[in-house]
């Protein structure tokens, strides 16, 4: 005697078992995942797959742990497009300063600037404080008591140039008609002059251009004419 056994689902029937069960599976992997079934977990839960064998429908981590002879259905969905791209956060605060670097070689160096203009300056002769001669000529030089005799008192010149001007003054006015004479002289020889006459105390001459060289012998001499007894001096101004 042959018992029939309990008649074969039919395919649409399995596919309605089939679609009923694996939405009931995707719910409760969502709940087991800790997202809601109504709103999204803000982060995606790991991967789950449905397996379909002959013990029934059920969930399984991996493909591989459906068994021999099952079917495996996949939970996740395919990948969704990239959203678009967030603004741009704030600018962050500026870092401390980093260590100075170290020092670069030398330059070469320039070229040599022209020359500069040589200074203006005077060569002071005077009798020291000490009263010329008011009946002989006199010679003196710088800072020199006054005498007769004019290689006692000259001066050698350091370097060259040329002479200016010169201004003299004495301590008492010749008077009346009487006066002195100043006479600059380089290596002995005359080459400019000024005269304190009468009530006056000094002289001058300028716009001169007298040249001179280093090592010439300077010094000046006076010419009295009865004047009252005087110390002198005079500065020579010297110019390029």
């Amino acid at each position: 005697m042959t018992v029939a056994g309990p008649s074969r689902p039919t395919s649409r029937r399995l596919r309605t078992i089939f679609t009923t069960s694996v939405a009931a599976l995707i719910v409760l992997g969502a709940i087991a995942s800790g997202a809601s079934p109504v709103q999204a977990a803000p982060a995606p839960p790991p991967p789950l797959y449905v397996c379909s064998s002959l013990l029934g429908f059920y969930i399984v981590p991996s493909p591989t742990d459906c068994g021999r002879g099952g079917v495996v259905y996949s939970l996740t969905g395919p990948t969704g497009a990239t959203g678009p791209t967030g603004p741009s956060g704030p600018t962050g605060p500026t870092g401390p300063s980093g260590p100075t670097g170290p020092s670069g070689p030398s330059g070469p160096s320039g070229p040599t600037g022209p020359s500069g203009a040589v200074a203006a300056y005077f060569i002071p002769f005077s009798t020291a404080g000490y009263p010329l001669s008011t009946s002989d000529d006199n010679y003196f030089g710088v800072g020199t008591e006054p005498t007769g005799v004019q290689a006692n008192v000259q001066q050698a010149a350091g370097a060259g140039g040329h002479f200016t001007s010169m201004y003299c003054a004495v301590t008492t006015a010749p008077g009346g008609t009487n006066h002195w004479v100043f006479d600059f002289q380089i290596n002995g020889v005359n080459q400019f002059f000024c005269e304190i006459f009468g009530a006056a105390t000094t002289c001058n001459l300028t716009g001169d251009s007298t040249a001179f060289s280093a090592g010439d012998l300077l010094d000046i001499e006076s010419f009295p004419t009865a004047p009252a007894s005087a110390a002198a001096s005079c500065g020579v101004g010297v110019g390029p």
